[in-house]
């Protein structure tokens, strides 16, 4: 009953923020799909983390109240088979317990509630059909710590009817995420191109930097690059503009974790222009962030949101 409850509350809630809504899911994906189109999309890392836990239902609902077009969750796999939101392999930091997700049922995990800036809310840890009921229609959802479960979430899409919104990323060939989520998906698929950590001075061309080579083809519309320094080759101006060329749109990450050197949201809340501007400058048309909010009004000043 108490589960029943919570997806009927849950379900409630999406229902009250569709007028406030100004945006679906499926514009944002033609947008997302057509590097021609000027706006820069936002991802809210963890969703919109600063008034509430990580990866919670509040933190989805803020994100979508604010306007971004994607959230990244972060998927685990509980005792019973079920699929959480949760960051880590414990729950040690993000709730009031103790231990590995994977030692614990759904059930009992709902004992828990969820932290935020250390202390205990009113939040507890959703199932990923829970989080996807909340984003159906509104907004893309990146969800990443998945890459050993790809098959079994296909189902769970299919169910929730969300899967024409939902992302996945990393280094699979297309052949081979087309033997796990079909030829015919309605799933995005993004690689990622770590170039730096292979210390390669990539050229622009067919094959750019995977270990089983990755074409850019007409089914490659976002990729996301890695990189540890702001002049890696992988942001030249040769290679932003062999993307451009072929139709795809870059995603950098800004995170405090994970970032080109300098580029980091803490330095963009001090001087926009240098981080964020820079980057746009480039090429650059996805940033995942931390300050979602900030990075929405400092495009939107600049006519590069909607």
């Amino acid at each position: 009953m108490k589960l029943k409850f919570t997806t009927l509350t849950i379900a409630a809630l999406s229902i009250a923020i569709t007028h406030a809504a100004e945006q679906s899911s499926e514009q944002i994906r033609r947008m997302a799909e057509d590097p021609a189109n000027k706006n820069v999309l936002v991802v809210a890392h963890r969703a919109a983390w600063k008034k509430a836990p990580e990866n919670s239902i509040q933190s989805i609902l803020d994100a979508i109240a604010m306007r971004v077009d994607m959230i990244e969750v972060d998927v685990r796999k509980t005792k019973d088979g079920r699929f959480v939101l949760m960051h880590d392999s414990t729950i040690n930091r993000t709730t009031t317990g103790k231990g590995k997700v994977s030692q614990y049922t759904l059930a009992e995990l709902r004992e828990f509630r969820l932290k935020h800036q250390g202390k205990a809310s009113d939040q507890r840890i959703p199932t990923l059909e829970e989080a996807l009921a909340v984003c159906k229609g509104k907004i893309l959802v990146n969800l990443d710590k998945i890459h050993s479960h790809l098959a079994e979430i296909n189902p769970i899409l299919e169910k929730t009817g969300t899967a024409s919104q939902v992302v996945l990323k990393g280094g699979h060939s297309m052949e081979k995420v087309d033997q796990m989520l079909g030829k015919d998906r309605k799933v995005i698929y993004m690689p990622i191109f770590n170039v730096d950590k292979k210390g390669k001075a990539i050229a622009a061309g067919e094959k750019l930097g995977f270990d089983d080579v990755y074409p850019i083809n007409e089914r490659v519309r976002m990729v996301e690059v890695i990189v540890r320094d702001i002049h890696s080759p992988a942001l030249s101006k040769a290679f932003m503009d062999e993307f451009k060329k072929r139709k795809v749109r870059v995603w950098i990450n800004t995170l405090r974790v994970c970032h080109p050197s300098g580029h980091a949201d803490a330095n963009a809340l001090r001087d926009p222009e240098k981080v964020w501007g820079s980057m746009i400058d480039m090429g650059v048309s996805i940033f995942q962030t931390d300050e979602p909010e900030f990075l929405l009004q400092y495009l939107r000043k600049k006519g590069l949101h909607q």
